[in-house]
């Protein structure tokens, strides 16, 4: 029994030693051995231990499992960025598409993953296959099994489906800007106007506008010319058209006249 546990952690050595010897934080684990004088074999499976068990029994164990499943492929995809071949970009791209799938996947059924015994632990498991490179990696394996036949089959239909989004949007565009834009300048003068009292009552519930009456109805009085007096209701000095916009919220077109305040 011994024996076979001894053989396991070798082949689990030999595995890991490429990441440990060549991977980008090659420089930071010499640092780190030579400090503690023990080897980084050693240092990484202690570290892999700890997590483990914290992930099992920690406190904001999910917010270490994301941690570690975000940071490292994000400061190893600048890399591969800034890299001169294409191969690991495609590596970390796929590492990416995956990511978001399951995120996606995980978003929904949150409230039963978190459930399930040792969720976090094997989040962060299956995080560190997906970071796996080459054709044993889970990302390499996911993507050519099951998410690239699955978007090369239905890539016609939703590529036709989102030209004819485009279409819609782009002949729609004018419509809501148009609308948009008279509905903050007349909220605009809105706010502007000075606010009426009616005898007895407090301020009226509604927004108001105040025309100045030129032997017109206010039906006839363009938007544009809509200008407001004074600050006050108090304003002397103008007969105005008291006037309600067609607002949702308030009732059908109101007309009155007043003066001083006083309709």
């Amino acid at each position: 029994m011994a024996a076979a546990v001894k053989n396991q952690i070798r082949k689990v050595e030999e595995k890991i030693k490429p990441y440990l010897y060549e991977g980008p934080l090659n420089s930071y684990w010499g640092l780190v051995e030579d400090k503690t004088k023990v080897k980084r074999e050693q240092i990484a499976f202690a570290i892999f231990g700890f997590l483990a068990l914290y992930l099992l029994f920690g406190w904001g164990n999910d917010f270490i499992c994301n941690f570690l499943g975000f940071i490292y492929p994000a400061y190893a995809s600048v890399l591969a960025v800034e890299s001169k071949g294409s191969h690991d970009d495609t590596e970390w791209l796929m590492y990416w598409v995956i990511y978001a799938l399951f995120g996606f996947i995980e978003y929904i059924g949150y409230n039963f993953f978190q459930t399930l015994p040792f969720y976090w632990l094997g989040k962060c498991i299956f995080l560190v296959w997906l970071m796996v490179p080459g054709e044993k990696g889970g990302s390499k394996i996911l993507y050519t099994r099951f998410v690239r036949p699955f978007v090369l089959k239905h890539r016609s239909t939703v590529d036709q489906h989102l030209r004819d989004a485009k279409t819609y949007a782009s002949k729609c565009a004018p419509n809501p800007c148009n609308t948009i834009s008279y509905h903050l300048r007349q909220m605009y003068q809105l706010l502007r106007a000075p606010c009426a009292f009616y005898p007895g009552r407090p301020p009226c519930s509604m927004f108001l506008t105040c025309m100045k009456s030129h032997q017109t109805t206010a039906q006839n009085v363009p938007f544009d010319t809509i200008v407001s007096f004074g600050d006050s209701h108090t304003d002397t000095g103008n007969v105005y058209n008291l006037t309600s916009h067609a607002w949702p919220i308030v009732p059908p077109y109101v007309e009155g006249r007043f003066s001083n305040g006083l309709v």
